[in-house]
């Protein structure tokens, strides 16, 4: 990777953690607020900050699950035996002359 690319990938991850914290933020200062019925704004916005943590954790674990798919299905079928021998005329010592 180059450098643009990854300042741009390290500014992303910065900016979504940072969405992530706010959300949390706003979750915990609203929790008790007063509702004002049916069509409340900020039960909306709870609502949508719920969903956005749930999705991000649902990502979170499909990537994890992911990065360690491979190394599992190598660990299951990986073969640990013993190094195998060549059974060649020369390991046994026959000796060809005529």
């Amino acid at each position: 990777m180059n450098r643009k690319t990854r300042l741009l990938s390290l500014l992303m991850a910065a900016l979504l953690a940072f969405a992530l914290l706010c959300s949390v933020l706003f979750m915990a200062v609203e929790a008790h607020h007063d509702c004002t019925g049916q069509d409340c704004p900020v039960c909306q916005q709870l609502s949508a900050c719920g969903h956005m943590l749930k999705t991000a954790a649902v990502s979170a674990c499909a990537a994890v699950f992911a990065a360690a798919l491979p190394l599992l299905v190598c660990m299951i079928f990986s073969v640990r035996t013993a190094p195998v021998q060549a059974d060649t005329l020369v390991t046994r010592k026959v000796k060809l002359s005529d």
